[in-house]
């Protein structure tokens, strides 16, 4: 008997957000980016509906080039193999990286009536879980769903997947409409902390 094989979800190490303040809730999905299919209609506009269901040049990842300058060494005293060096030669090393297409749609009631992901996903966009590509053939994990962090180690809170549970305190401050203390000194801290520690995400 022939057993499916499922291919794990891969990782893709995305920078964590640094601006901790309260924020709407921002899932993380791929748009569909497609040079030659938009060459091929005639321009990006022309592009036929549904086109990225056919497209068969990977749109969901972006091939960059990254160039690293490699330098080249020689012993300024060739009696001295160990001392002091002179770059002799310095040559780019190109190497060809995948970019997943990430953009963030919030989702909140008062940002396009809370459709903004059932929006996106018309327009072709798509949860990282669902990509099939020939570079991550089983998707890609889920992102923090934290504004500017594209962390994967997440873990599930009560109203979303975040990878710190401050995220997922200050998305609920935000949610709430609550005033949000300002910090500008020590007593302001405090009562910053005191008013996230109200706040009940965890499971």
């Amino acid at each position: 008997m022939n057993e499916t094989v499922v291919a794990e979800l891969a990782s893709w190490k995305g920078p964590r957000a640094y601006r901790m303040q309260p924020c709407s809730r921002e899932i993380k999905m791929l748009r569909p980016i497609c040079g030659v299919c938009a060459a091929a209609s005639g321009g990006k506009k022309y592009l036929p509906s549904l086109w990225f269901e056919t497209c068969q040049h990977d749109p969901y990842v972006t091939y960059r080039e990254v160039t690293t300058p490699t330098p080249t060494y020689e012993p300024v005293d060739p009696e001295v193999p160990n001392g002091a060096k002179k770059v002799v030669r310095v040559e780019d090393i190109v190497t060809i990286e995948p970019r997943p297409n990430w953009v963030s749609t919030s989702l909140a009631g008062g940002l396009n009536k809370g459709r903004g992901v059932e929006r996106a996903l018309w327009k072709g966009f798509i949860y990282p879980q669902s990509l099939r590509s020939p570079t991550y053939p089983g998707g890609i994990k889920r992102r923090c769903q934290f504004r500017d962090c594209l962390a994967e180690d997440v873990k599930r809170f009560t109203n979303g997947w975040f990878c710190r549970e401050e995220e997922a305190k200050l998305v609920a401050v935000s949610d709430s409409e609550t005033t949000y203390q300002v910090s500008f000194d020590a007593r302001s801290d405090k009562i910053q902390k005191g008013q996230l520690d109200t706040v009940q995400v965890r499971t």
